[in-house]
Order: C-alpha cells, then structure tokens, then sequence
C-alpha cells in the first residue's frame, strides 16, 4: 500500500513540475510574440502575468497540503483568503494604472490554464495507449 502512495505521488510531483514548466515556456513564448508584433510592455505584462499565475498556483498547491496535513484552520483560511485578496489587489493596480494593459497581463495568466490543458491532453493520450 505504501508502494503505491509513493507512486503516485512521484507521478503528481511530475505532472505539477511539468505544469509548471509548461506555464513558463508559454508565457515566455507569448511574451517574445508580442514583443516583435505589438510593443516591449505588452510583452512585459504578458510574463508578468504568467509568472504571477505559476506563483499563486504554488501557494495554492501549499494551501492544499496544508488542509491535506491537518494544519490549523484558521491559518489555511487567512492564506486563502490572503491569496483572493492579492489576486484583486494586482487586478486592481494593472487596470488603475493602464486599463489597456490587462489585456496582456490576463494572456499572460491564461498561459497556466493552457497549460494544464496540454498536460492533461498529454495524459490522457499516455493512459490510452499504455493500454
């Protein structure tokens, strides 16, 4: 039994590195995009927003284990809420300061949702044809 915990978490721990990954090599692919076919800070808003979206994932990610390991509940709560608060407050700073430029930097955090996308497409091809 403890054979295959260790399974699977060597294989989640693989998925989330590559997730992670993914999320950097396409937002840096987008930002290089928009840097040749619109302008530097498009481009600038578009990493930004990438970067941001894999740092909230890892807090997540740590917020998740933390209610996985039983730590006190009040602390998991003032993180996630902590988290949402972060969330608008950088929401809130690209659309007072550049309206136009959020559009970039939601491109940007798209990225990650791009990548899970690829990476569960990935795995279920895998699990099809191990079959």
């Amino acid at each position: 039994m403890d054979e295959t915990k260790g399974i699977f978490k060597l294989e989640e721990k693989k998925i989330i590195n590559h997730i992670l990954l993914l999320t950097i090599v396409i937002s840096f692919f987008l930002s290089i995009i928009f840097i040749i076919f619109n302008s530097l800070i498009s481009g600038i808003y578009i990493l930004f927003g990438g970067w941001f979206a894999l740092l909230l994932f890892i807090w997540l990610k740590y917020i998740a284990f933390g209610i996985v390991e039983k730590k006190g509940v009040w602390r998991i709560v003032f993180m996630y809420i902590a988290r949402i608060a972060l969330i608008g407050l950088v929401f809130y700073a690209i659309i007072y300061f550049s309206k136009f430029n959020f559009v970039y930097f939601f491109i940007g955090f798209s990225a990650f949702i791009a990548s899970i996308m690829i990476e569960a497409i990935g795995q279920f091809f895998r699990l099809k044809w191990k079959d």
